[in-house]
């Protein structure tokens, strides 16, 4: 999964597990009406230092030579770090239930079963004065992590066989 992807899935499934508009942050175009939920990724690190495996896929062309073109796939695991923003009266239970079921472990509906709601951070209220008034807000910080198998077209993997002899 890209991370676009993953944003799409995360913000899909804060607007299930709330039942709010949930939408992406940074979007152009008027704010939904209030009560909603945004959605910001903030950053992705892979979670281990080396990854997990390598995936060679037969990609069904044929390169200049007439041989398979094959791609490889570093199988990352990763982690998403999310900002997820509450906008309306009482923000902080808005964001209540994203903490409740991130306590739940297996799949959860309305996120690609690939995806793990790994951490649900602390709920904080911040208030901001805009336009001559204090708008009630919350934030609080969510994890995902899942596996990312990026890939890139290399050199064609020739396999001859080999015997070994003992004597």
């Amino acid at each position: 999964m890209t991370p676009n992807d993953v944003h799409g899935e995360v913000v899909r499934w804060v607007g299930v597990v709330t039942g709010l508009k949930a939408i992406k942050a940074n979007q152009s175009g008027p704010r939904p009406a209030k009560p909603y939920i945004m959605v910001n990724l903030t950053n992705d690190i892979e979670v281990r230092e080396h990854h997990i495996t390598t995936d060679y896929i037969d990609t069904g062309e044929l390169n200049d030579q007439g041989k398979a073109q094959m791609e490889a796939r570093p199988v990352v695991e990763t982690e998403w770090l999310f900002s997820v923003h509450s906008y309306g009266p009482e923000p902080i239970q808005q964001l209540k239930p994203i903490r409740t079921i991130s306590k739940i472990h297996g799949p959860h509906q309305g996120i690609d079963s690939s995806l793990v709601v790994f951490d649900a951070a602390q709920i904080n209220d911040i208030p901001q004065f805009v336009n001559n008034a204090w708008e009630p807000r919350a934030i609080m910080r969510l994890s995902i992590r899942g596996l990312v198998r990026d890939g890139f077209l290399i050199d064609v993997i020739d396999q001859a066989p080999f015997t070994v002899n003992r004597s």
